[in-house]
């Protein structure tokens, strides 16, 4: 069997590529919906946005003020501000328990496959 490695951690084999690949790609999702987390609490980001000449000081804004990294604040400029506004709290951690419970499911089956191939 060929051996494979995961981009967010540990040695996956007996053909769980596919596995991984979907653990990063939900790395990758939670990783976003974390960003969206932080800027929930600001009732202003719309105008935070718009004051900023070009996509690039927001950007700059964003990362400082909500501490956030730079793929987050890009989705962040990337969706309408219609959109934006109408992000509900409760929907944002609903997708974010969904993401976590996905990714905890995954991770323990990649550890059993690991556990069961030491043996």
């Amino acid at each position: 069997m060929e051996n494979h490695t995961s981009k967010s951690g540990p040695e996956i084999r007996n053909g769980t590529q596919a596995e991984a690949d979907n653990l990063d790609r939900l790395h990758a999702q939670i990783h976003i919906i974390e960003g969206f987390r932080k800027i929930m609490r600001s009732k202003d980001i719309a105008e935070i946005i718009c004051k900023h000449i070009d996509l690039k000081s927001a950007q700059m804004h964003l990362v400082a003020r909500f501490d956030l990294k730079k793929t987050q604040a890009d989705a962040i400029l990337n969706m309408p501000l219609a959109e934006l506004h109408e992000l509900k709290a409760e929907e944002i951690e609903s997708q974010y328990n969904d993401l976590t419970s996905r990714i905890s499911a995954l991770e323990e089956k990649e550890s059993a496959h690991i556990s069961s191939e030491s043996k």
